[in-house]
């Protein structure tokens, strides 16, 4: 059996439930590896700030854990430090994607390590700011030309599913875009630098932390995760990933992110 080093976890769909809430018996499963100095390490598009009450739970002030945010653009510590950090989207085609939201009536906000930006308030971005929890997370709000120079990690539109598709077709050849799972009763799309991925976020930490590919796991269900599936020694997909995310895999899980996966891979790849 391969001598796994690290293991990489997405979390909606994967680590966490359907109430996106962390499992007891997936948090003492990932504990026990955190305590043979193995490293667990969550990835998301969301930024730290978004993940921190997630990493507080489960990292429970263990120190050499590792997190990483905005679909692979940075990784922090457990407790926040940027320790990676790709570039940031080119402030000029930000401009564009930013005119063709404000144009196509769709919201739009922008993301550094430890900020929201926006240049007005929606309703849209009422509902997301509930929906996620982040009543904590400190909003800039700026102007609408200041808004179109900031060096944004990440560019994040809410709306109707319909209405984001569309424009995601239209900025996908600027950006690396990921149209994600409903937030509440509407869409999102995430938009990075062409370079990121989760793969490439993957690879700075390993080279970070000095850690081969071939010692790494990596978990996900969503098209989003493929990069860091492709990236891995072993690359496995819940019962409840896309069809391209399964495809990509080295494994799928034959339980869903609801029935007790974590346990199961912990058991199988690190016992």
């Amino acid at each position: 059996m391969a001598n796994y080093k690290m293991i990489v976890l997405d979390l909606d769909g994967t680590l966490l439930n359907g109430e996106s809430k962390l499992e007891k018996s997936a948090k003492e499963a990932l504990q026990g590896l955190m305590e043979r100095g193995i490293r667990v390490v969550l990835c998301s598009s969301r930024s730290y700030e978004e993940m921190k009450y997630i990493a507080g739970e489960l990292y429970d002030n263990l120190e050499n854990q590792y997190c990483i945010g905005f679909g692979g653009a940075c990784g922090f510590t457990s407790k926040g430090k940027t320790i990676t950090r790709a570039d940031a989207i080119e402030t000029s085609a930000a401009a564009d994607m930013i005119e063709l939201a404000e144009k196509s009536n769709i919201h739009i906000q922008g993301y550094d390590e430890e900020n929201i930006y926006i240049y007005r308030e929606t309703e849209e971005f009422r509902q997301f700011i509930s929906f996620a929890g982040l009543e904590y997370m400190k909003v800039n709000r700026v102007s609408y030309e200041a808004f179109k120079k900031i060096p944004f990690l990440k560019l994040l539109c809410l709306g109707e599913i319909e209405k984001l598709e569309a424009y995601g077709s239209e900025v996908s050849s600027h950006v690396y875009t990921v149209f994600s799972n409903p937030a509440g009763q509407q869409g999102y799309l995430d938009m990075m630098q062409a370079q990121v991925s989760k793969g490439a976020g993957v690879a700075m930490l390993c080279e970070h932390l000095q850690i081969e590919p071939a010692a790494c796991i990596c978990v996900g269900d969503g098209d989003n995760d493929i990069p860091m599936l492709e990236f891995a020694g072993m690359g496995i997909a819940m019962k409840n990933a896309s069809p391209r995310a399964k495809e990509a895999a080295d494994y799928v899980v034959p339980y869903t992110n609801n029935e007790g996966a974590i346990p199961f891979i912990v058991n199988r790849y690190f016992t």
